[in-house]
């Protein structure tokens, strides 16, 4: 895991803010945050819970962002899976249960 990941992921979870290359945290007043890979919101947390996106980009770059944040994501054959199931078709946002996070 890139250093980069490591410390996204602490200020994501610190809920402060960070920006460093093409990563950016925010942290917002209302006390959710989010993270950013090259402007695109691959992960926020809220009050109901932490979810997480690849905004279509099956990276190197982005698993290790995500993974960084506890997601156990693989690749392959340049398609995310978790926990067995191919992330490839999905337009959406995953939540990740407590049991998961870090």
């Amino acid at each position: 895991m890139r250093k980069i990941s490591e410390d996204a992921a602490a200020a994501f979870w610190q809920c402060r803010s960070f920006k460093r290359n093409n990563t950016v945290v925010r942290a917002w007043g209302d006390g959710s945050v989010t993270m950013e890979l090259w402007g695109n919101r691959i992960a926020y947390r809220d009050e109901h819970g932490t979810y997480i996106y690849h905004c279509d980009w099956h990276t190197n770059t982005t698993r290790d962002r995500l993974n960084a944040l506890g997601a156990g994501i693989r690749r392959i054959n340049g398609v995310f899976h978790r926990e067995k199931t191919s992330l490839g078709g999905f337009k959406r946002w995953i939540e990740m249960q407590d049991k998961e996070l870090l």
